[in-house]
């Protein structure tokens, strides 16, 4: 009896990445030995470390360890794990809030130093 599976990136057990970084996730059937892109499903463990869409692409997003799973319409399966490396990176949107942020706290701060009467 063969054992029908998903193989991913080659049968590696986990992948190392930077936040930020984008990676396709090469899927193989265990049995035939082909690619498989259809009717597929993915999820993340962890989706504050690394996100997975609809299509495979898994994206880096804080330091930390996940696994990915992907599923196909009859069943099969396939995990991998992986591993976001280095330093936070703020984003634009995380400045734009810290900023505002700071111009709320300035603002209050200023308004209790200054009275009009």
């Amino acid at each position: 009896i063969l054992e029908s599976g998903l193989v991913l990136e080659d049968g590696a057990e986990r992948i190392v990445m930077q936040p930020g970084e984008k990676k396709y996730l090469k899927i193989r059937d265990s049995i035939w030995n082909m690619p498989v892109y259809k009717n597929l499903e993915f999820s993340s463990k962890y989706p504050s470390v690394a996100t997975v869409d609809a299509r495979g692409f898994v994206r880096a997003m804080l330091p930390g360890r996940t696994v990915i799973s992907v599923w196909n319409d009859v069943g099969d399966n396939g995990t991998i794990e992986v591993f976001v490396e280095g330093n936070r990176k703020f984003s634009s949107v995380g400045w734009c809030i810290l900023g505002a942020l700071g111009g709320v706290i300035f603002v209050f701060y200023i308004k209790n130093k200054f009275r009009c009467f």
